[in-house]
């Protein structure tokens, strides 16, 4: 197998694995108050997000952007958070195999097989469901 084939063989690993969690709504383990929190600062100025003035100890303006892109694209509905919390899963997937596969050589363009199982692993382990399937996981 090609290197090429790479991402799409993570995004569609990846998107299979979590495509049931795309018709799952807003879980109990869902923090409700992050939702209604990302709603009111998209009314705000793009500025405000990187801006802190000292009234919140919680500052995290990175994901108070993703939050803000998840108003502007779906509104934020639980199905479009789902997907771009399983985006962002298979991007970290991606990122695990591009930096392992710098410790193996290649040859003749074929693919790694330690960094991909490395990859893959992270993608399909039990343990990453709760940043995968829950919206307030994503921080």
């Amino acid at each position: 197998m090609r290197e090429r084939f790479v991402i799409p063989l993570l995004l569609a690993a990846g998107l299979l694995l979590y495509l049931p969690g795309l018709q799952a709504g807003t879980f109990f383990m869902d923090d409700k108050v992050v939702i209604e929190v990302a709603r009111h600062r998209a009314s705000l100025p793009f500025g405000e997000l990187f801006n802190y003035h000292g009234q919140n100890t919680y500052f995290r303006p990175i994901l108070s952007a993703s939050f803000l892109i998840d108003v502007w694209l779906w509104d934020l509905k639980p199905a479009g958070l789902h997907l771009f919390n399983i985006l962002l899963h298979v991007a970290n997937a991606l990122l695990i195999y591009l930096g392992l596969r710098h410790l193996y050589p290649a040859h003749n363009g074929s693919i790694r097989p330690q960094p991909l199982l490395a990859a893959l692993l992270f993608l399909v382990h039990p343990l990453a469901t709760e940043s995968v399937n829950w919206i307030s996981g994503r921080s």
